[in-house]
C-alpha cells in the first residue's frame, strides 16, 4: 500500500527536493534497521505496525496527510541528507518515537546525533518520546542534554505534547526541577491550555500548581474556551466554577468568548452547560453556530432563547427583521444549506437588500446547494448593482457549474 496525498515543507534537501518518494525510503530504511537491532526475525505485520506509527507521528508533525498503510520504497534506498536545520537523522527520530530506549542509549554512546534539533518528518527526539509516553527513552535523552525548552517553534516543544496526549507520567519527568523546565510564560500557559484542550484537568491542576503566571483569571478564562471549542465538560466546569466568564474573552465581546467557540464547533452539550451560567444576548453564539452547521447546537441555543429572562435584552425567538436576514447571509456565505431551510422555519426573512447580499455571498463561495435555496424562497437572481449580479459573480469566480446552473434558473 503506497503513501497518498504527503505534502511535506517545500525545501530542498541535498539529494533533490524533498518529496513523498525520499520520505518512504527513510522510513522504510530506518524501519529495517531497528528490527535488525532487535534481533527480530523481520515481520511484515510489524514491519507494517511501526511504519504506520511512524507515519501518523510524521502526519501529526508537519500537519500532512498521510496514509496509514505499509510504505514500499520509492527507489533503491539511499543516504539522504538533510537541511541545515534537521541535523537529527532518521534512525534516532524513529527509535525515540518508537520508544527504543536501547537502541537511542547506543546512538548516544556513539555520536553524531543531536538530542534538540528536529528531524524533518518527526521533529525533535525529546517530542518523540514524550508524544508517545515512553517514560525511558524520555528520560534517557533528559540526561543526555535534551533541551526540554527548546522552542524554536511551539510544536517542537515536548510539554504541551504530553499535556495533549494525557501522559501526565511524562509531564511530572520533564517538570523536575532537575531538567530546568520553564514553569512561566507565553509557552508554559500554552502548554496548559492543550492539556484543557485534551480533557485533561488533572494535568490542568498540576501545572496550575507548578507554574507562575502574573494573570491566573486570563489563563482560567483562556483554558474554559479551548476546552469549550473541545467539548471537554470536565475541565469547562472546573474553568466556569474558578471564576471564568461565558462571554468574557478578558479584553473584552469578541467571537473569541467560550459560548462562540462551543457554537461554533457545534459542541450542543457544552452550549447547554454555559446557557445555564450566563443570562446574556446568545446573538454572536447563535450566529458561530449558524457558520458551524450544527442544527442541533441551533436548535439548543434557540429554545434556550424562548425562555424568559428578565436580563435577557434585543432578542426575537422567531427571528423576523435585520437579525434573521443577518443570520441567513451568515448561513449563505458558509454554504450551510440546512441552516437556511432551519431559519426560515423559524421564521426569518430577506429584504430585496439582503437578499442580494445573501445571494452574492453563496454564489462567490460556489455554493450550488444553498443557491438553490434561496432561489426557492424567492430571493432574485438579478441585481440592480453589478457589483452584486449573480452571474457576473459566477463567471468572475470561474464557477461554471453555477453559471449554467443560474441561466437555467432564469439569470440574465
Amino acid at each position: 500500500m503506497e503513501l497518498t496525498s504527503l505534502y511535506l515543507y517545500q525545501r530542498t534537501i541535498a539529494d533533490g527536493p524533498l518529496s513523498k518518494e525520499n520520505f518512504q525510503v527513510v522510513m522504510y530504511e530506518v524501519v529495517d534497521i531497528i528490527l535488525r537491532e532487535e534481533d527480530i526475525r523481520p515481520s511484515e505485520n510489524l514491519r507494517r505496525e511501526y511504519l504506520q506509527t511512524l507515519c501518523r507521528g510524521a502526519a501529526s508533525y508537519s500537519g500532512s496527510r498521510i496514509t496509514s498503510g505499509l510504505l514500499q520504497p520509492g527507489s533503491t534506498a539511499g543516504y539522504i541528507r538533510y537541511p541545515d536545520e534537521s541535523k537529527t537523522n532518521g534512525l534516532f527520530a524513529a527509535a525515540a518515537y518508537l520508544g527504543k530506549t536501547a537502541l537511542i542509549a547506543r546512538l548516544l554512546l556513539e555520536g553524531g546525533v543531536s538530542v534538540s534539533t528536529p528531524n524533518l518528518y518527526l521533529g525533535p527526539v525529546l517530542r518523540c518520546a514524550a508524544v508517545q509516553g515512553h517514560y525511558d527513552t524520555t528520560r534517557t535523552l533528559l540526561d543526555a542534554g535534551a533541551d526540554v525548552n527548546y522552542s524554536k517553534l511551539f510544536k517542537d516543544l515536548a510539554l504541551p505534547a504530553a499535556a495533549f496526549k494525557g501522559h501526565r507520567h511524562i509531564v511530572e519527568l520533564l517538570l523536575e526541577p532537575r531538567y530546568n523546565c520553564t514553569t512561566s510564560g507565553e509557552f508554559y500557559e500554552k502548554a496548559i491550555c492543550r492539556a484543557a484542550r485534551g480533557g485533561h484537568l488533572e494535568i490542568v491542576l498540576f501545572m496550575i500548581q507548578r507554574g507562575k503566571f502574573d494573570n491566573l483569571r486570563y489563563l482560567t478564562q483562556t483554558i474554559l474556551c479551548e476546552a469549550a471549542g473541545y467539548r471537554r465538560e470536565n475541565v469547562v466546569q472546573w474553568a466556569l466554577d474558578n471564576g471564568a466568564e461565558v462571554h468574557d474573552n478578558i479584553q473584552g465581546p469578541s467571537n473569541e468568548s467560550a459560548l462562540n467557540h462551543a457554537a461554533l464547533n457545534g459542541r450542543e452539550s457544552v452550549v447547554r452547560l454555559l446557557h445555564r451560567r450566563a443570562p446574556y444576548n446568545f446573538r454572536r453564539g447563535f450566529m458561530q453556530t449558524i457558520a458551524g452547521g450544527s442544527e442541533r447546537t441551533a436548535r439548543a441555543i434557540f429554545n434556550a432563547m424562548m425562555q424568559p429572562n428578565l436580563y435577557r435584552t434585543g432578542w426575537s425567538p422567531t427571528l423576523p427583521g435585520a437579525f434573521g436576514g443577518t443570520c441567513l447571509i451568515w448561513a449563505a456565505k458558509h454554504g450551510q444549506t440546512h441552516m437556511i431551510h432551519f431559519l426560515m422555519e423559524k421564521g426569518a426573512g430577506l429584504s430585496q437588500a439582503r437578499g442580494e447580499m445573501a445571494m452574492y455571498f453563496a454564489v462567490r463561495g460556489g455554493h450550488v446547494s444553498a443557491v438553490r435555496a434561496l432561489v426557492a424562497y424567492g430571493v432574485a437572481l438579478n441585481s440592480p448593482s453589478p457589483s452584486r449580479d449573480p452571474l457576473g459573480q459566477a463567471r468572475a469566480a470561474g464557477h461554471h457549474d453555477l453559471v449554467k446552473l443560474l441561466i437555467e434558473l432564469g439569470a440574465k
